[in-house]
């Protein structure tokens, strides 16, 4: 690797296709040095270059714009800021997508047929597809690069988590894949059409969610669909809303489907926003107590792949499963890929169910009567692994915790008793300090006479489990629970 040649190149291909200075030999050569020159260079560098190649593709009449999106797309994919030539390219590709059409209609007209089709476009593009270029230079370029900027565009949006709002920028856009799409022509429109189905989802909100729920689309895809589920979750009305959380549900129960992990996420964002969580609760409980046995396969594979290694078995003491699954993991997801999933998958859907459980009394109480969640969540929490499993036992908390409960709290020494109703305690801790809250008081008032807890350790005790996101404080008060007193 050479700093200066990569930085020479990326010079030399900025000014190669410069308007008026275009010279497609030394553009493609300095292409060619700058892809051979970016590996392992560090991110500084490589916005640095980003920001000059997004320079080239904004210039007005820039020649050759498929040989800048391409050199971008590939320093974006090492590593580069992808927001930073992001909107230059989509402004391009549009221009090229007009001159494309206006090629593909003049290749018609030059077969005798009309600009409008339809057309056996593939045959007329052969047999005119030379002259039309020669009469229209800029026309033969936009279609020879379009599939070369249509897959710059693609991985460039499928790397920023602003993908939704860039593509919106340009509004006009997805129409014009679409027209271009339906042009009877497969060697260079296949990417364009992938990009299409892309900007339709990132633009329409039901379309995200068609999207999301096909068990068929690629993964790209259905990461944008989720964003664009995500982004768009607060201003759909309620009908979109709950007709997106069916759709969801359904597609929860679909075997098909191999890493629910994203339509879980997108429910929890669309009950946030408003949706109503009964539509999907039980196909969610459902799915992730499906997900859990296929999880602990995908594990028990890992142990025996590190204990088959060269060395590597100990009879004496077992491994730490979390140090068989760092060095296997790959291996075995290529081998077991359902069982891979769903463990890629169990972190984040236990983080969304966390998520909606902690807001309802009502779901908890489900979760609890699940015939076989609790008891799968339990006997996966002994794998000894910490950064997936971390949400799992929190889970595990969260479902167990007591809602609506009462005690009857006793004082032998001052013969007194105290009817407590609790909600959303986690643990002895907590319940002892929001006891000393709610129970000391005035004696001759009937209280328990000690030193009160201060407001700020019983709001610590409160917030530090499950009963601050409960929806209980106005029914409970700052201590989350209500006391009575009874005389012993």
């Amino acid at each position: 690797m050479s700093r200066e040649a990569f930085e020479n190149a990326v010079a030399a291909l900025v000014e190669a296709t410069r308007p008026g200075k275009a010279n497609v030999q030394v553009a493609t050569t300095a292409n060619r040095t700058l892809l051979a020159e970016c590996e392992g260079l560090d991110q500084p560098a490589l916005n640095l270059a980003l920001a000059q190649l997004a320079e080239g593709l904004a210039m007005r009449g820039v020649e050759h714009p498929a040989l800048l999106a391409m050199a971008c797309a590939a320093l974006v994919e090492r590593g580069g800021n992808p927001r930073i030539a992001l909107d230059p390219l989509l402004n391009r590709l549009e221009e090229s997508a007009r001159d494309a059409l206006a090629f593909v209609r003049a290749c018609r007209v030059a077969a005798g047929i009309s600009a409008e089709g339809p057309a056996d476009d593939a045959a007329c593009i052969q047999e005119h597809g030379a002259d039309v270029a020669d009469q229209r230079p800029k026309w033969g370029w936009a279609w020879r690069g379009l599939s070369y900027l249509c897959q710059a565009a693609t991985a460039m949006l499928g790397r920023t988590r602003q993908a939704t709002a860039r593509a919106r920028a340009h509004p006009g856009l997805p129409a014009l894949c679409r027209r271009l799409a339906v042009v009877r022509e497969d060697s260079v429109l296949p990417s364009l059409r992938s990009l299409a189905r892309m900007l339709d989802v990132l633009h329409d909100f039901p379309s995200a969610v068609e999207a999301l729920a096909d068990p068929e689309a690629p993964g790209q895809l259905a990461l944008l669909a989720c964003a664009a589920v995500e982004h768009d979750a607060a201003t759909v009305d309620a009908a979109a809303r709950e007709d997106a959380l069916r759709r969801l549900a359904e597609r929860l129960r679909d075997e098909r489907l191999l890493f629910a992990a994203l339509l879980t996420r997108a429910c929890e964002v669309l009950v946030e926003r408003g949706g109503e969580l009964a539509l999907v609760l039980s196909a969610f409980l459902d799915r992730l107590a499906d997900t859990i046995p296929p999880a602990a396969e995908f594990v028990a594979a890992c142990r025996a792949e590190y204990d088959a290694g060269p060395g590597r078995g100990r009879k004496d003491e077992p491994p730490d499963d979390e140090e068989c699954i760092v060095a296997t993991e790959w291996a075995v997801r290529e081998q077991l890929p359902r069982q891979g999933w769903a463990w890629v998958g169990l972190g984040s859907m236990c983080q969304s169910l966390i998520g909606l459980l902690s807001a309802s009394v009502a779901a908890r109480r489900a979760a609890r009567a699940h015939p076989t969640l609790l008891a799968r969540l339990q006997g996966f929490a002994e794998v000894r692994e910490s950064e997936v499993l971390q949400h799992l036992r929190f889970l595990i908390m969260v479902v167990r915790v007591l809602d609506d409960e009462e005690l009857i709290v006793l004082h032998p020494e001052q013969r007194r008793g105290y009817r407590v109703r609790i909600s959303g305690i986690v643990h002895l801790c907590q319940l002892n300090t929001l006891l000393a809250g709610a129970l000391i008081g005035d004696p001759a008032e009937g209280w328990y006479p000690e030193q009160r807890v201060s407001l700020t350790e019983a709001i610590a005790a409160y917030t530090s489990g499950a009963a601050a996101a409960a929806g209980e404080g106005d029914r409970y008060g700052r201590s989350g629970m209500r006391a009575g007193r009874s005389s012993g």
